[in-house]
């Protein structure tokens, strides 16, 4: 988990995210937090992703602020799915040593079970929060004017330990076994019993796993500059294959496997951006040349 700062239009914003891992686990840092928090493509470039800020033991003293924390500079914005309030950033660089990239489950979330969040409250230093899982809703939420409305798609939290506060937005809730299935878009006010609302991971899969797991990540990977792509990133249709490719050689260095290959369509591609996994960058077909970053 870490938390994170973003400019919006002419403000600063506060929240949390966290790595995410994949099968394969070939450490593509994608990294989760709330579509409310961040939507667009200048707020995920914007982000500073700060680690470690936390306590070293039980009720130890933490850093006194974030800035001395390690810290990631800048994303891309990769999916969305916002009727379930989700957002997959890449990182533009490798995540510090030491953090942890975490599992997750797909899958619809029963009843009743243990749950389990941790995050960053009003920008403060790192929490935890225990309750239980009650079922699926979709509330309203909408900033302190009223205004900016969203409905979310959600799993209901009942903590009863503990609870979140604005800055908590887009981090995880675990399930009995340590797997995040949902992402924070808010609650009511207040100390336990409360409830919070978590957007549901089931749904948002349906958006995101054609960068997260096997069989959906394409092999080859495919690019083409000419196809329209995802208004707003906010969709599935580009999904790396030759039918559906990624408009962007950058969203497919994201998705491509290590060690495997993306086949890009002739054309010019305006991007600029670092490698780092091992990856092969090849012309798809037989002649045309393909220009990046110009």
């Amino acid at each position: 988990m870490a938390l994170i700062y973003f400019v919006s239009g002419s403000s600063c914003g506060q929240c949390t995210g966290a790595l995410l891992n994949r099968n394969p686990g070939d450490w593509s840092p994608l990294f989760m937090t709330a579509n409310h928090c961040i939507s667009r493509a200048s707020e995920a470039d914007s982000i500073e992703v700060y680690w470690f800020y936390e306590t070293p033991s039980c009720n130890g003293t933490p850093p006194a602020t974030p800035a001395g924390q390690p810290r990631n500079l800048g994303s891309l914005l990769l999916k969305r799915y916002t009727e379930a309030d989700w957002t997959l950033l890449g990182l533009y660089e490798p995540p510090v040593s030491g953090v942890w990239y975490l599992g997750w489950d797909a899958n619809e979330w029963e009843y009743g079970e243990t749950a389990t969040g941790i995050h960053h409250p009003v920008g403060t230093f790192k929490r935890i929060s225990f309750g239980e899982s009650r079922g699926n809703w979709s509330p309203t939420f909408c900033d302190s004017s009223g205004a900016n409305c969203f409905e979310s798609h959600s799993r209901r939290i009942r903590y009863t330990s503990g609870t979140t506060e604005p800055g908590s937005s887009g981090s995880p809730i675990f399930d009995a076994n340590q797997r995040v299935r949902g992402t924070l878009s808010g609650g009511s006010d207040g100390c336990p019993d409360v409830s919070k609302y978590y957007g549901r991971f089931y749904l948002a899969w349906d958006n995101l796993r054609y960068y997260m797991g096997e069989p959906d990540i394409a092999s080859p990977m495919y690019v083409d500059g000419a196809v329209v792509g995802d208004s707003g990133n906010n969709g599935n249709t580009e999904r790396g294959t030759a039918a559906q490719p990624f408009n962007t050689v950058h969203e497919a260095s994201y998705a491509v496997r290590s060690n495997d290959e993306v086949l890009i369509e002739p054309g010019n591609y305006n991007e600029q951006f670092t490698i780092w996994r091992p990856m092969t960058l090849n012309r798809s077909g037989a002649g045309g040349v393909v220009q990046i970053g110009q």
